[in-house]
């Protein structure tokens, strides 16, 4: 190495200690706060919690001595989860949060991240179909060194069935995961510990900001990078000006800190401290490095009790003594460090020179010092910190794949990883202010795009209200949220956060649960929706409640919850005389007797508990005679001839038509099959039913409607309709009906599995008997 290299080597050493030198006093700074009472609240950045998802790419945030060549993966391993899982930085009951233009980046990063586990995952069922036949010979045979080369075959199976936490986007998800499920990060805009500050008010000092970052980060960065950096902390610097005002006021003192390893957002950062007026604030430092956290991974590593942070303090001290014999006030003495940390500035080279200026022998022992206790650091980190083997060498990964191969076939083991998988979508979608169930929503929509199919609730869709803005907006994001699947799913869901009122946002991914048969999802989104009606905007809460309503009714599983579906429908029609005094909302009368056709159901077949005996409920004449009144309604009556006219008919009058029809006809069959002799319907009426059912149904198959119980009804009312040598041609059918709502795993009320078995063989037996004849 010539002269010229050793002195560039000299001051990058130099570099590197000085920044963590001053990076040690803020540790110390915050042991002083918390000691006076103060409270220090941890904001994260990305780059952070990419620290902790996937520690061997992101060593960089670990690194005392650049470019250093050293193997820091068990250091990255130890510092990620010092800071997010072993409550170091925080008391046992208080997370870490990001603010919202890193949450918005994490997002991207987590679409990113999923769209690639999805991708992997697809290409290792691919790879499964390959290799099963094989896999299947050789793990009869227990050969499992023969399995273990034939897995080497498949790198994506391999990866994803490996059950350790090789890097993968499959770990980045579970371990992002934790975060959530753990309550160990947070949106710091649901947090009532953090102020509220309006994104508007900040735009000027977010301004300021992007300028100086633009100087201090990498050129090549993209400008919306570095536009949400200058957000963040924009928040930041505000948020901490008004909990001094607060403590000003006598709230207990507290700080926000940001914890980043951003070189150029902490650059920027000492370029707006030297320019502050108030020299208490500039004083003030509110960003933290993860690598000043290492003394304290460190200290449990060696198995000491000394003070690790005094130790490797003293030690720098020593090094950086001869800046003393200048700067003799801390304040200088630190400002000396920070010019030395951030060339090129004209007294750089002169300290730097300074540092040299003394017993070569001594210098040379001390360097050694420093450097021979980093190394005895890095093993004794290495050694304690319990990886797996798989992490380091990942060589050992075939080997327990196979053996986990010898105990279950391959099929039953994606099974389980798809399901882990979006468990960890769950977690992950926590942090990002997305409801519990929206990832459960997901995967069934994923999972149906797959299979080209649709495992509905079968059931005619919910008939909701909307003027006609927040009609276009709920039709719209329903719509396109099953296209954006394709592409950046949370991407999209977001913006629309931004775009569309709570309300409707809730609303849609109700009726989204609903078409996934995510019935108790469903309520949870008609809770919030319900609360976040504003009259204002033209949002009434009765939608909420009557959806809330028909959510109950098909996920009824006992007394308890038709007396809960009761109470919702009159909420629902307390809010909607409210809103509108003059006019009748008749699908609630209509929902109250699909509510009691249920429990006529319930009683007939289910053996869940015996039957149901509810006051408000009608019997079955008055839900026959019910329906009747609602279609004779001039206003519902006249749909067909609109529809026949080619006027514009609202969607939900067209829902509720079909409702009110599917159920008439429903209640006529149950007459005629189950209770024969327990209602009186008029000839007249069950002619023109006949008429109206057919005309709706045709119209059904021509569009190819997919809901079972809709199919289900048209089969039956065909075959009533046949002669009786074609009845078993709807035998027939209603046969490979019920064949395939098995097959697709169609979600079924509770008694519904033994109505339909009890329809086939009544009208199997009756068919029977005529042709005999």
């Amino acid at each position: 190495m010539d002269s010229h290299d050793q002195q560039t080597e000299w001051v990058r050493f130099c570099q590197d200690l000085a920044r963590l030198r001053v990076e040690l006093e803020r540790v110390r700074e915050d042991e002083l706060f918390r000691a006076l009472g103060g409270t220090i609240l941890y904001v994260v950045d990305t780059d952070v919690v990419k620290l902790f998802i996937n520690p061997p790419e992101n060593e960089k945030y670990v690194h005392i001595f650049r470019d250093s060549g050293e193997d820091l993966r068990a250091l990255a391993y130890r510092i990620g989860d010092y800071l997010f899982l072993a409550r170091g930085l925080t008391p046992i009951n208080q997370p870490l949060y990001m603010v919202s233009p890193h949450v918005d980046e994490l997002l991207g990063m987590t679409d990113a991240i999923s769209q690639k586990a999805f991708g992997q995952m697809d290409s290792a069922q691919r790879q499964s179909h390959k290799l099963c036949e094989l896999l299947e010979q050789f793990s009869k045979e227990a050969d499992a060194k023969s399995v273990a080369d034939i897995i080497k075959q498949a790198p994506d199976l391999m990866s994803v069935l490996y059950d350790g936490e090789l890097p993968s986007p499959q770990t980045e998800l579970k371990r992002l995961a934790r975060l959530g499920t753990e309550d160990r990060l947070l949106n710091a805009e649901t947090s009532k510990l953090l102020p509220y500050l309006d994104a508007e008010a900040l735009a000027e000092s977010a301004a300021t900001w992007t300028e100086l970052l633009s100087e201090t980060k990498s050129k090549s960065r993209p400008l919306p990078r570095i536009k949400r950096d200058a957000q963040a902390l924009a928040w930041l610097v505000s948020a901490n000006d008004e909990l001094r005002q607060r403590q000003s006021e006598g709230a207990t003192p507290c700080r926000v800190h940001l914890l980043t390893g951003d070189e150029g957002i902490l650059h920027a950062y000492e370029l707006y401290r030297k320019n502050l007026a108030d020299p208490d604030v500039r004083k003030e430092h509110i960003l933290r490095h993860p690598r000043q956290f290492i003394p304290f991974v460190i200290s449990k590593s060696l198995g000491s009790t000394r003070d690790a942070v005094d130790n490797l303090t003293t030690l720098l001290d020593r090094l950086f003594n001869p800046i003393t014999w200048i700067f003799k006030k801390p304040e200088e003495y630190f400002a000396a460090l920070r010019t030395i940390q951030y060339p090129p500035a004209k007294s750089t080279p002169g300290l730097i020179t300074l540092l040299g200026l003394r017993n070569k022998k001594e210098l040379g022992a001390l360097v050694e010092e420093i450097t021979s206790q980093w190394t005895e650091i890095l093993n004794a980190t290495a050694v304690s910190q319990p990886i797996e083997r798989a992490r380091l060498e990942p060589d050992n990964i075939s080997h327990r794949v196979a053996e986990l191969l010898m105990r279950q076939d391959v099929g039953t083991l994606l099974q389980q990883r798809v399901k882990e998988l979006f468990s960890h979508l769950q977690g992950a979608y926590s942090i990002l202010g997305f409801m519990s169930g929206f990832a459960e929503l997901l995967k069934e929509l994923f999972e149906n795009q797959k299979r080209g199919t649709s495992r509905t609730s079968g059931r005619v869709a919910i008939a909701l209200r909307f003027d006609d803005q927040n009609n276009d907006d709920f039709m719209d994001y329903h719509k396109q949220l099953r296209l954006a699947l394709k592409g950046n799913v949370l991407k999209f869901v977001r913006e629309k956060q931004g775009k569309m009122t709570p309300y409707i946002l809730n609303l849609t991914h109700a009726m989204i649960a609903a078409d996934a048969s995510k019935w108790d999802i469903c309520r949870e989104y008609c809770q919030l929706a319900y609360k976040d009606a504003d009259n204002n905007r033209g949002e009434y809460p009765h939608e909420a409640a009557y959806f809330h309503a028909a959510a109950i009714r098909h996920s009824c599983r006992s007394q308890e919850d038709v007396a809960s579906a009761l109470k919702f429908l009159e909420l629902a029609r307390h809010h909607w005389q409210q809103a509108h005094p003059n006019e009748t909302d008749w699908r609630l009368d209509a929902e109250r007797l699909a509510l009691s056709a249920v429990v006529l159901n319930h009683n007939a077949f289910s053996e869940n508990g015996g039957p149901w005996s509810v006051r408000e409920i009608a019997p079955l004449q008055q839900i026959w005679d019910g329906f009747w009144v609602l279609l004779d309604q001039p206003t519902i009556a006249n749909i067909p001839d609109r529809i026949a006219a080619q006027e514009t008919v609202p969607s939900w009058e067209g829902r509720l038509y079909r409702q009110i029809v599917v159920n008439l006809s429903s209640i006529y069959l149950h007459h005629r099959h189950i209770e024969p002799n327990t209602a009186v319907f008029s000839p007249e009426k069950a002619q023109l039913l006949r008429t109206l059912s057919s005309n709706l149904y045709n119209k059904i198959e021509s569009e190819q409607d997919e809901s079972y119980f809709t199919r289900f009804i048209q089969i039956m009312c065909a075959w009533e309709s046949a002669e009786n040598s074609n009845k078993h041609t709807y035998v027939t059918k209603l046969e490979a009906h019920l064949r395939e709502i098995e097959q697709r795993g169609t979600v079924l009320f509770e008694y519904e599995e033994r109505k339909f078995k009890y329809y086939l063989d009544h009208i199997r037996t009756i068919t029977d008997t005529v042709l005999s004849n």
